[in-house]
């Protein structure tokens, strides 16, 4: 049997950066997120948010692209926050992301960046890091 295993770190924001993760909402959201994952054939590894982003730490199956596997996660969790009414308004995710691979030699750098998200953004806004995620990862997993 043919094996693939590739890491992945997405990082996707809500639309228009509109702060809608809220502390009573984000592990609902988040857990939301890693089972339907699960049922796809997506591992989650770590995922964590702020109000206006999600940071997501995956492999990816082989029999799955990126695109699609993103779609999964953004479309299916976006549809039921709806449908539950997580959220007191219409919730939706911003069309783009940023992925980038992992070696494995860089996965616990990536776990501790993931969970370590409310430290970071007393400096960064989500703004910059989405514009800077390429070289914030490759000094990173560098160090």
């Amino acid at each position: 049997m043919s094996e693939a295993i590739v890491y992945v770190h997405a990082l996707w924001g809500t639309k228009h950066g509109v702060g809608y993760i809220t502390c009573e909402a984000k592990e609902i959201l988040l857990e939301h997120i890693r089972i339907n994952a699960d049922v796809k054939g997506i591992k989650v590894d770590a995922i964590n948010s702020r109000p206006d982003h999600v940071h997501c730490l995956f492999s990816l199956p082989r029999v799955l692209s990126l695109s699609r596997a993103i779609q999964y996660m953004k479309g299916e969790s976006s549809y039921w926050a709806n449908q539950t009414k997580l959220f007191q308004t219409g919730f939706q995710w911003e069309e783009d992301y940023r992925a980038l691979s992992v070696s494995e030699g860089c996965l616990d750098k990536v776990r501790a960046y993931i969970m370590e998200q409310d430290a970071l953004h007393e400096r960064f806004s989500y703004a910059d890091e989405s514009r800077m995620f390429s070289v914030l990862m490759e000094l990173l997993c560098r160090a």
